[in-house]
């Protein structure tokens, strides 16, 4: 009899962990107050700029952490689950980086990226068996 509610429990408890993706029409935007001051370099629509949009993914793991997202090491903002920030960028290859706040051990998590000059780019921000990662995502718009 007990291990049916074991077995339930574990289930519930991976289901727990999962994060999925939101698209852009169903995030909130980040508000002004967890916008960091880097954020004012990548805000504006500079002609020939690209629109990039990052999109936190929901989920329970996770939720009770926000995670700061840095462009070329400078920090943009703080993020908390099922929220989004626009940016612009000027083409070429950038680097993004995720880490939680507070860190308390979690590793900052560093990717490059290449943007080109074609139409607006989306990344997700998912947690992983390794932390925090942001990729690139068709499924967001």
């Amino acid at each position: 009899m007990t291990r049916p509610w074991i077995l339930l429990v574990l289930l519930a408890g991976l289901a727990g962990c999962a994060t999925t993706p939101v698209p852009v029409s169903n995030a909130d935007i980040v508000p002004k107050s967890r916008l960091e001051t880097g954020y004012a370099q990548f805000k504006a629509q500079t002609p020939g700029f690209i629109k990039v949009t990052f999109v936190r993914d929901a989920g329970f793991n996770g939720a009770g952490r926000s995670v700061v997202l840095a462009i070329d090491g400078t920090n943009i903002a703080q993020i908390r689950t099922s929220e989004s920030v626009v940016i612009y960028l000027a083409p070429g290859s950038h680097i993004f980086a995720v880490a939680p706040t507070p860190q308390a051990g979690d590793a900052l998590v560093e990717r490059s990226f290449i943007i080109g000059t074609e139409d607006p780019r989306f990344f997700r921000i998912s947690l992983g068996s390794g932390g925090f990662v942001v990729q690139p995502s068709t499924k967001l718009q």
